[in-house]
């Protein structure tokens, strides 16, 4: 009996997938090159803000204050996904001068009175920047140019130890090639620090400005 006209058909198909296995295995040996990333925390004075009684929620500050005052920290009652939710409300001024209104979940910063009394309130901001490696950082850190090859453990998915570490130059980088701007992935602040004799009040929510960044 003569071949089943199948059998050629399925050695292409076998060829073909072998073949693709293969040039995806050979296209991982190639020279990766990572993202570098930079972590810092600034420290930035909180600015006052200026309120009145009608900015304060009902009875907050009964007995306690007539007209304007002054107060760098207050808090705000909102609702997120249905739920209730307490932010802090701040200002400071920018690296670049513009001036901050920030509402952040209760939650997710650390208050802390750990200031002389009329000591400036500040707050601490963590700010992360990821740029595609450039030859310094290889410099710096030489996993950022390292060679993909799963079988040697060596990829973008492997400890930083694992990696087979690369020239610059293999992930076409060079010592002449102009800088990359950082680029900011998250900013976020992290700590508020108030001085011992400090006013915190819960300001009515109409009152903050809309333009002030949640998060």
């Amino acid at each position: 009996m003569g071949d089943s006209p199948a059998k050629p058909f399925v050695a292409l198909l076998l060829f073909l997938a072998a073949f693709i296995t293969v040039s995806i295995f050979m296209l991982s040996l190639s020279p990766t090159r990572g993202q570098a990333v930079q972590d810092t925390t600034r420290t930035h004075e909180l600015m006052g803000l200026q309120l009145s009684k009608e900015q304060v929620q009902t009875g907050s500050l009964e007995g306690h204050v007539s007209g304007d005052f002054l107060s760098t920290v207050g808090y705000v009652t909102g609702s997120f996904d249905g739920r209730p939710v307490t932010y802090i409300y701040i200002r400071y001024r920018a690296e670049n001068g513009d001036i901050i209104d920030r509402l952040i979940p209760r939650d997710q910063v650390r208050l802390r009175d750990d200031l002389k009394p009329g000591e400036a309130a500040r707050v601490d901001i963590e700010t992360m920047k990821k740029r595609t490696a450039t030859y310094s950082d290889i410099q710096q850190d030489p996993t950022l140019c390292y060679e993909s090859n799963p079988l040697r453990g060596s990829s973008q998915y492997s400890p930083k130890e694992k990696r087979v570490p690369l020239a610059a130059e293999k992930c076409g980088r060079h010592s002449d090639d102009a800088q990359e701007e950082w680029v900011t992935e998250r900013e976020a602040p992290t700590v508020v620090h108030v001085p011992k004799d400090a006013i915190i009040v819960t300001i009515n929510p109409n009152m903050v400005p809309e333009e002030a960044k949640k998060g």
